[in-house]
């Protein structure tokens, strides 16, 4: 058992440390779900240098170690692993580890069949290539990423996506310039910098000489994941990633804990969206009874008359007439608005608010379009306010609707048969596959 337990992480460069924060994050889910005593599971990084994350300064080093002891995790520094066996692995002091696990991450090397393409070599079997990464001896073959072999200052390029990417810009702009004759670029990389996540919710990054730990460091690890999605995949690719990162995790794995990824039952909310629903649609009922769609009255707010214009509104109001409006007038750039836009029409304006009020109504009754209706109903309450026609009852108008935007139509709603039909129809055509604008 004990053996079992025990998890080497052969390596402390960036995907050892990263593969030992997912072991140490997830050991206590694992735990519960198969009733283990957690002090039981032992977790070990062992590098062979004098620290771990070589890349990085000592200060981001240190931290890193240090929270890596906090949770737990045994970090073994100057200690090469010189046998591997079944069951155990031997340091090169002598100390024997017994496990069932060894993960190795020292490194990688190329496939051996390069070997056989007669191409001149690097270390670990990468391809050695000159500045503009055409394989040396072999100028018709270029080479980019982990494969490719070529120093900078003495140092051979780091295997990392930056210059995965950048290699490949300059590949691509020399074989442009094979065959149309231009003249080739060198390989110049501009590394921003580099980042390691220990976990979901902790990270250490050096970015542009800047060094960065904990949440901030763990942020930019999304706006940087996020940036290299959206160049692969676009939109989709990116809401996808936040689903998945913030609103879907589970076990609390994300730097926002586990607030926003928590759910409820959709078809709690079917009773409050029908009575939302029905609250606008009496309320346009209402309003065509009194004459709101006959162009020769006008009870809209024109605000050159503010006080004129309330008494007005004031005989087409409801139940609230009594209450004290939110505000005492409306403010200067409403009444610009008002004055500059919706007076020239105001029938026009008044006509679509009661459509409006019935369309939000009967969309929330039927749970169509869930998300457009609610949308549309705090759009109606805040310009009732602005207009200073609003009491405060109309406040949980749009705190009711930011609910119901939850998806509440796919609950006893048409949502549930109409998005999955638009989704799959919307994914389908030409103009989606090609910009990656849909939602999976």
């Amino acid at each position: 058992k004990r053996k079992m337990l025990t998890f080497v992480v052969a390596g402390a460069g960036f995907t050892g440390i990263e593969t030992a924060g997912e072991l140490m994050e997830w050991t206590k889910s694992l735990c519960d779900k198969y009733h283990l005593d957690h002090n039981d599971v032992k977790i070990m990084v062992i590098e062979a240098l004098n620290t771990i994350l070589p890349n990085l300064n000592a200060k981001l080093a240190n931290k890193a170690a240090k929270f890596l002891a906090k949770k737990g995790v045994e970090v073994l520094t100057n200690a090469p692993i010189v046998e591997v066996a079944k069951d155990y692995i031997v340091l090169k002091d002598g100390r024997k580890i017994e496990t069932k696990t060894l993960i190795w991450t020292c490194g990688v090397q190329g496939n051996k069949c390069v070997e056989n393409f007669g191409l001149e070599l690097g270390r670990r079997s990468r391809v050695q290539t000159n500045e503009y990464m055409q394989a040396v001896g072999k100028e018709n073959i270029y080479v980019i990423g982990d494969l490719a072999y070529y120093e900078l200052d003495g140092k051979p390029i780091p295997q990392i996506v930056e210059t995965a990417l950048q290699s490949a810009e300059t590949v691509v702009h020399n074989i442009v310039a094979d065959i149309k004759g231009g003249e080739k670029q060198p390989f110049k990389p501009k590394y921003h910098g580099f980042m390691v996540s220990i976990g979901s919710r902790y990270a250490v990054a050096e970015l542009m000489g800047v060094s960065l730990t904990g949440f901030l460091a763990m942020a930019m690890k999304h706006l940087v994941n996020m940036h290299y999605l959206f160049g692969v995949a676009g939109f989709n690719a990116v809401l996808s990633y936040i689903y998945h990162e913030f609103f879907e995790i589970k076990n609390n794995r994300s730097i926002l804990g586990g607030h926003i990824a928590a759910h409820i039952p959709i078809f709690w909310l079917v009773l409050l969206r029908i009575y939302v629903g029905a609250l606008w649609l009496i309320e346009g009922i209402n309003k065509i009874q009194q004459g709101w769609l006959d162009p020769t009255k006008i009870f809209i707010i024109t605000t050159s008359d503010v006080s004129g214009a309330t008494a007005k509104a004031g005989e087409a109001a409801t139940a609230a007439q009594t209450l004290q409006p939110l505000l005492k007038e409306p403010p200067a750039f409403y009444k610009w608005f008002m004055d500059t836009f919706v007076a020239p029409h105001a029938f026009l304006f008044q006509a679509m608010v009661v459509l409006a009020e019935v369309a939000i109504g009967l969309a929330l009754i039927a749970g169509l379009f869930t998300v457009l209706a609610s949308a549309g109903s705090i759009f109606l309450a805040l310009n009732f306010i602005l207009s200073a026609m609003a009491d405060k009852s109309i406040l949980w108008y749009i705190f009711a609707a930011i609910a119901l935007m939850g998806g509440a139509g796919r609950a006893f709603g048409l949502d549930y048969y109409v998005i999955p039909w638009i989704k799959n129809w919307w994914k389908k055509t030409s103009f989606a596959r090609k910009t990656y604008l849909y939602i999976s």
